[in-house]
């Protein structure tokens, strides 16, 4: 793997839901399997979480739905707590 690829990798902390399994929701912690999020919302996630997958020359980042921590609301801005070089 590139540097610059495992830099971006772990960075990232916030995303896109694309995709939600048919069980993704269920467990012990959750029963009814009732959704939080869904597709399209913007979520951000533990630091170093989840499986990376290419497909189709696209990086996708697959977790399990109690790795996302959030949904955020349109137009909210995040910061990771970092703080800015300025």
């Amino acid at each position: 793997m590139h540097q610059d690829e495992e830099r971006k990798r772990a960075s990232v902390t916030e995303g896109y839901v694309v995709a939600i399994g048919p069980l993704a929701f269920k467990d012990d912690m959750n029963p009814s399997g009732e959704e939080w999020y869904k597709v399209g919302d913007r979520v951000i996630f533990v630091r170093h979480g989840g499986k990376f997958i290419r497909v189709d020359d696209e990086l996708y980042i697959v977790f399990r739905y109690e790795d996302v921590m959030c949904e955020l609301p349109e137009g909210a801005s995040f910061s990771d707590g970092e703080k800015d070089d300025q």
